[in-house]
């Protein structure tokens, strides 16, 4: 008796991920086992390894409820080293600005997890917005920064008429929300950062799943385009920042301290599997 297959979960060196949206993903040709090749070698994993620490990243994500969570979110995961594979969103892998793929301007670069910036002017749009995608009550940004680098400000930001939505400040170890008190952090700049707004007077940030303070500062969201490795200063490019920045998230929900933690954790184990 013949077995019957879904072809559409089998990946090309055989591992089968149950879930739809991580082989969708896979099956792109961007993120086939030929095209990542080079790239596999160089940090030493095999295309099985990166499928199936992908797919457990995925599943633990959906199985804390902060999978989309905000329903149109961004979240550009560090696989491939390429500017084809890593400007898309996960959630939405087209090559659109509706999805909110990115677009590299100026001195971008890659490293074999990394975003690289120059501190000149390179830059990343998103195309994502809070006016379109969150709202005063709630929004969540994150970045891991793989880097330790001093120079430049601001590893991701944007500047609407007259209200900061958000700077992640790397020279000055902080993070500034709606132009409320900034928030500093210390230690290394190796670090993931999450900020996070559950109400429209309640922010909170943390470092490597730990909060190191939250403020009470009120923004209107605006239509201004987050950018990374940049602040946009009102649609321009300003601050540039030679940061290397990893997996990036942008959400219309705002993160409660336990899914901050279960988004660390789980993505700890994704980055130990890769070897991050």
């Amino acid at each position: 008796m013949s077995r019957k297959v879904n072809i559409f979960n089998v990946l090309s060196s055989g591992f089968s991920c149950p879930d739809a949206d991580v082989t969708a993903f896979f099956a792109k040709t961007e993120f086939s086992e030929a095209n990542l090749a080079s790239w596999l070698s160089s940090i030493g994993k095999t295309y099985d390894e990166v499928v199936e620490a992908t797919c457990n990243l995925i599943t633990s994500w959906k199985a804390h409820g902060i999978y989309n969570a905000g329903g149109s979110d961004a979240v550009y995961l560090p696989i491939g080293n390429t500017s084809a594979q890593r400007k898309f969103n996960f959630y939405d892998p087209q090559d659109t600005d509706a999805a909110f793929r990115l677009v590299f301007n100026g001195g971008i670069s890659f490293g074999d997890f990394t975003i690289i910036g120059n501190g000149i002017n390179g830059y990343s749009e998103t195309f994502w917005n809070t006016s379109d995608n969150a709202s005063n009550s709630s929004g969540s940004f994150a970045t891991d920064i793989l880097s330790t680098a001093t120079s430049g400000t601001n590893a991701m930001g944007s500047l609407g008429p007259g209200t900061a939505l958000f700077w992640h400040n790397v020279s000055g170890r902080n993070i500034e929300i709606a132009n409320g008190a900034a928030l500093t952090y210390a230690g290394s700049r190796d670090a993931l950062l999450f900020t996070s707004r559950v109400a429209s007077n309640s922010n909170e940030s943390y470092k490597d799943g730990v909060s190191f303070g939250s403020n009470t500062s009120v923004y209107t969201p605006n239509t201004v385009d987050v950018l990374l490795n940049a602040g946009s200063n009102n649609g321009s490019p300003s601050f540039y920042c030679p940061q290397e920045l990893s997996m990036v998230l942008l959400s219309g929900h705002g993160y409660t301290p336990s899914e901050v933690a279960d988004f660390h954790t789980d993505y700890n184990v994704f980055k130990t599997a890769l070897g991050i």
